[in-house]
Formats: structure tokens, sequence, C-alpha cells
């Protein structure tokens, strides 16, 4: 998870400085934990 994460991030920070929208889309079934990783990579990429 950690290595996708800095995948995710490394993306982020480049769309960023571009000013460019990034969009996640988060699939899974139901109580696979989907909002809690929304809400901890919005934590972490504020």
């Amino acid at each position: 998870m950690e290595s996708t994460f800095k995948i995710v991030k490394s993306n982020y920070d480049r769309d960023k400085k571009q000013n460019t929208p990034y969009i996640i889309g988060i699939n899974g079934i139901d109580c696979a934990g989907k909002t809690t990783l929304a809400k901890d990579l919005s934590g972490q990429l504020k």
C-alpha cells in the first residue's frame, strides 16, 4: 500500500503544479473500507 501511495502522491503533486484536477476512483464491495481509504488519502494529500 505504501508504494501505491507514493505513486499516487507523485502524480498528484505533478498535476497540482500544473493546476490540473486529479481524480482518484475507489471501487470495492460493501464494507471493504473505501470510505476509510478515501479519508486517509485525502488527509495525506492535503
